[in-house]
């Protein structure tokens, strides 16, 4: 009697077994989806949405996915605030740049300005795609400034476009190269220096250009230049003001 209760005992504690080992491999299998679709989407979702203006990449630490402290390659959602950058950010790339806030245009977008003493700005962001205004700036005796969307799908700002070189004493130039396409709303102005130092801004388009609301290339001492790559179309509606000597070239 003993040994047969034994054994129903044994039977019954092999079947439990079987029972936790069929569940266990479920429970692991359903943990493997959930967390692999989790970790999934957090790649995928390597982006931020700011909730007021800020400066791009100012507390560089080890990458936390912040504005801050961005990770490389990170999208950033305006949400129709400012995002800004200084000398500071860069060489952080930026991800897609986009706007699903609101700004009709007359509100800054994005500002990129040299600093006191910090050198060359060498920015990339993969695409551009934004409502209000952009500003590409330098301050004078500084060193060069280069943006580049390095995307080659399409590019648009909703507001104006505006390079303006205050550089007067050192030969310190602009470059914004697209090398997508890129459409711009409102006016895309192109201001040289005042000074005695040959600094130029330009505007390099490698596809398609669009641009509504007209250019102004505005030279001083320095040249203004609109550069587009030859096979691609280009529009400039409104006007094309030419203050002083400039160059637009298609190569």
């Amino acid at each position: 009697m003993m040994n047969k209760a034994i054994n129903i005992l044994v039977l019954a504690m092999i079947d439990s077994l079987k029972k936790f080992k069929s569940k266990l491999a479920y429970y692991l299998a359903m943990f493997a989806m959930v967390f692999g679709s989790t970790v999934g989407t957090f790649n995928a979702a390597n982006a931020v949405n700011l909730a007021a203006g800020d400066i791009w990449a100012d507390g560089i630490s080890n990458q936390a996915g912040t504005i801050t402290d961005p990770s490389n390659n990170m999208a950033v959602d305006l949400k129709g605030f400012t995002l800004s950058m200084v000398t500071a950010g860069d060489g952080k790339a930026v991800g897609a740049l986009t706007d699903t806030g609101a700004n009709d245009g007359t509100d800054i977008s994005f500002t990129i300005i040299t600093t006191n003493g910090g050198g060359a700005v060498t920015q990339s962001l993969a695409s551009m795609n934004v409502d209000g205004i952009v500003n590409i700036l330098n301050i004078d005796n500084e060193d060069d400034m280069t943006v580049t969307l390095t995307g080659t799908g399409a590019n648009t700002i909703g507001g104006a476009l505006n390079l303006t070189s205050a550089e007067d004493t050192a030969d310190k130039d602009i470059l914004f190269n697209v090398q997508g396409s890129l459409t711009v709303t409102g006016i895309t102005t192109l201001t040289a220096h005042t000074g005695s130092s040959a600094s130029n801004s330009t505007l390099v388009v490698d596809k398609a250009a669009t641009f509504p609301g007209g250019v102004v290339l505005d030279d001083n001492t320095g040249l203004t230049i609109l550069e587009f790559q030859q096979g691609n179309a280009v529009a400039i509606a409104g006007m094309l003001l030419l203050l002083q000597i400039t160059k637009v070239l298609f190569n």
